[in-house]
């Protein structure tokens, strides 16, 4: 969540909530994880609660393989991160860290058009998509 969705200041990246609302809309079902914990009180912060199905605390280390035994009641399909290793071992989508407040950032219009362009392809011809691995 931080840096992929906040600034270090807690403020939400650009067009964040209209991507996840747009994403919910097309039948898709969202989950947030972070290294920090369960992030249910920034989610409410910023009006996204109702965008989400749950929270995760997201693995540290390994994840391909950590996130097998962490009993999480379903698997995430692609993820959204801004760690590299996160995305390419689980499948995903790779975001430029967002660190500073930038108005401009438009790494979310990008995170929609890679997720819809997988959703209806089965790939992405992004270099930011890292194809999931199969079950």
């Amino acid at each position: 969540m931080d840096y992929t969705l906040l600034a270090v200041d807690g403020s939400l990246r650009p067009k964040a909530e209209q991507v996840m609302r747009r994403l919910r809309d097309d039948g898709h079902d969202l989950y947030v994880w972070s290294g920090n914990g369960v992030r249910w009180l920034e989610l409410r912060k910023h009006g996204l609660e109702s965008l989400v199905t749950d929270c995760f605390e997201k693995p540290a280390t390994n994840p391909a393989e950590t996130v097998t035994t962490m009993g999480l009641p379903v698997m995430p399909d692609l993820v959204v991160d801004d760690d590299l290793e996160i995305a390419a071992a689980l499948g995903g989508v790779w975001v430029k860290t967002y660190h500073v407040p930038y108005a401009e950032d438009t790494e979310m219009d990008n995170v929609y058009r890679i997720i819809t362009e997988w959703a209806q392809t089965g790939a992405s011809t992004d270099p930011r998509f890292r194809a999931p691995r199969p079950r």
